[in-house]
């Protein structure tokens, strides 16, 4: 075995036989920037591994991969286990990089998995679901089985009571719980996309962590708004220097 290869490591199952003087934080880094520069093979092969335990190790390398991760979405929708917390959120993790470019088929399978989202992983769920654009959500919602679409159909209304980036609104959304809430928070990320928000952030109860996630994105995502913003401006006043000269 070479051990410059870190996916034939990953791929023993029981650690405990890894070679000696082998660092786990190193294989798992080299992992990652291997796949990160195109060669997302050796990752399939974990994601497709027998073996549980390297299944879940391919979902951690997944969770950190940028946009090629795309590339390897359906097996690692394939990989995960519904009763283990750490698959679900290896792959709502992966999926941050490249929400927009999922299709609808795509995010109905991650709506399916939100009744077995932790606080962590549900955060991610709200993250893809608002920066998704509305019409694939709710192509997506119409591909649900017929026994959960229903409420999926009717929950995400609840994004509609959304217009505004308020203090009243934010606590308004923090009531609502189960799918209103999760397309709610979405639909509240979503606005907060597109303006500023100077009277963030709005301090929550130090428990509610969606609430607490929510609020560090609303204020990310207002800070870039306002560079992008910035940029554009500035972009903007060049130009019409040059063409007045």
């Amino acid at each position: 075995m070479h051990h410059s290869d870190p996916f034939e490591i990953l791929a023993i199952a029981d650690d405990r036989a890894w070679p000696d003087q082998v660092d786990a934080i190193d294989l798992w880094q080299l992992a990652v920037s291997r796949t990160n520069r195109g060669d997302i093979e050796p990752l399939r092969g974990l994601l497709r591994h027998s073996e549980a335990a390297v299944r879940r190790r391919g979902l951690g390398i997944f969770s950190e991969l940028t946009g090629v991760g795309l590339r390897l979405f359906d097996d690692a929708l394939s990989a995960v286990e519904v009763a283990d917390i750490a698959t679900v959120r290896g792959l709502l993790g992966g999926v941050l990089s490249y929400p927009r470019k999922l299709k609808p088929a795509q995010i109905s399978a991650l709506l399916q998995l939100g009744d077995q989202a932790d606080d962590l992983a549900r955060s991610h769920l709200i993250i893809v679901i608002g920066a998704s654009p509305p019409a694939k959500v709710l192509a997506a919602i119409d591909m649900l089985p017929s026994d959960v679409r229903a409420g999926h159909a009717v929950a995400v209304k609840a994004g509609d009571l959304v217009i505004d980036v308020t203090r009243d609104t934010f606590d308004e959304v923090r009531k609502l719980d189960g799918l209103a809430g999760l397309y709610a928070w979405a639909q509240l990320f979503r606005i907060a996309a597109r303006r500023e928000h100077d009277d963030f952030p709005f301090e929550g109860p130090a428990d509610d962590f969606i609430a607490e996630s929510m609020r560090f994105q609303i204020v990310r995502r207002s800070r870039r708004y306002r560079e992008s913003r910035r940029v554009r401006q500035d972009y903007f006043s060049r130009s019409e220097a040059k063409r007045d000269m």
